[in-house]
């Protein structure tokens, strides 16, 4: 199992605890407030916070560690081996959607190969944004918001990807 869904359903506290600490990784990877930082000459402030990054991603891997300890979750929190991936797409591409402070991309994996689209309408700090703002879209009671937001993802990540990759019927 690679998702936490099952975790969740077997050990909420170890579930719990990867979200504790996935969230906490999230906010210590603030690397505009980290370039303010060096700009200002402040390099101790940095040196603090990777240490602390640090700290926490040896708590991931432990806890990773833990769960796939558990019976059941030897493959808990694996990337697929592409051989299977590529298996999976026999019936239409997969499309892998990845964000990150380095850039934006989709990888198109075909029952033959892979390829890569840069998405470079948006940023990381975009899409968190947006990711961030989804929960209050679903539950309002304003159709516009939610058609705003899907408008948006369809015309800055999905369209661009489905061109790249050919799949758009026109």
């Amino acid at each position: 199992f690679r998702s936490l869904d099952r975790l969740d359903e077997e050990h909420p506290d170890l579930a719990a605890e990867l979200r504790d600490i996935r969230l906490r990784l999230d906010r210590s990877t603030d690397w505009s407030r980290i370039r303010r930082w060096l700009a200002a000459g402040e390099g101790e402030t940095v040196d603090e916070a990777l240490s602390a990054r640090r700290r926490l991603a040896r708590q991931w891997d432990a806890q990773l560690g833990r769960v796939r300890e558990l019976d059941r979750f030897a493959d808990f929190q694996t990337t697929r081996p592409f051989d299977e991936l590529r298996k999976a797409a026999t019936a239409g591409p997969i499309i892998i959607v990845n964000t990150s402070p380095l850039g934006c991309h989709a990888v198109v994996v075909s029952a033959v190969d892979a390829s890569t689209v840069e998405l470079t309408q948006v940023t990381h700090e975009e899409v968190l944004h947006r990711a961030a703002s989804w929960s209050d879209t679903v539950g309002s009671e304003d159709a516009a918001v939610a058609a705003e937001l899907l408008s948006w993802l369809w015309n800055k990540i999905v369209e661009p990807i489905l061109r790249a990759a050919d799949l758009l019927r026109e």
